[in-house]
């Protein structure tokens, strides 16, 4: 399974140590996505990645048609012990009293240019990792404000989303494919049930 670093540890987690727990037996090898260049120099049977409207680019191997399973809005986060409701941010010029962290990785996405431009243009008050938990753990511990999927404040509860900050949506899409040449097998078959299966399950936390 080759599947984005943010899918696989917000969402795809704990079903898949469920799986395992269940299937002892299995021989399962997850390799982490955190760019397109990742993306595009893996091989693998499944392969659950995040992009724009259209599925490229996407794996370079002969793989079934992508299918679409979700869309993410993605919205600058602070974690509610740090956000009074009379403080809380409501524009961008009330970001200079925060500070900022970004994940290195997202830095090349194109559709999150606007949140980019603003991390690019301070002098100070920036801190940028190269790890996505040790980021969720600056903006739950820090009174940090960083960019995460809009589902984040249901996966946790401590976290509150800043929507109406730009104007300009900032969106992804999850994608899904199997290699070509096992998807008949039944082990790739029952990890593809499995993502199918969490994704409707959490139906509601995406957009539309």
């Amino acid at each position: 399974l080759a599947v984005a670093q943010t899918l696989l540890h917000d969402i795809l987690g704990r079903d898949l140590v469920s799986l395992l727990r269940r299937n002892a037996s299995v021989r399962l090898e997850i390799i982490s996505l955190d760019s397109d260049l990742s993306l595009q120099a893996m091989s693998a049977d499944v392969v659950l990645w995040l992009g724009t409207e259209s599925p490229t680019p996407g794996p370079t191997f002969a793989t079934t048609q992508p299918q679409r399973l979700a869309c993410l809005d993605y919205q600058p986060h602070i974690a509610k012990r740090y956000s009074r409701v009379t403080a809380r941010p409501e524009k961008l010029d009330d970001l200079a009293d925060f500070l900022l962290v970004q994940w290195q990785h997202e830095r090349e996405v194109d559709s999150f240019r606007p949140w980019n431009a603003l991390v690019e243009q301070r002098l100070a008050g920036v801190v940028r990792l190269h790890s996505y938990e040790l980021m969720l753990e600056m903006i739950r511990c820090s009174a940090c404000i960083g960019l995460l999927p809009g589902y984040m404040s249901r996966y946790d509860r401590g976290l509150i989303a800043l929507p109406g900050l730009f104007n300009q949506p900032m969106q992804r899409q999850v994608w899904l494919a199997v290699n070509g040449q096992s998807q008949d097998k039944a082990q790739v078959q029952r990890l593809v049930e499995l993502i199918l299966s969490t994704f409707e399950e959490r139906r509601d936390w995406f957009q539309d």
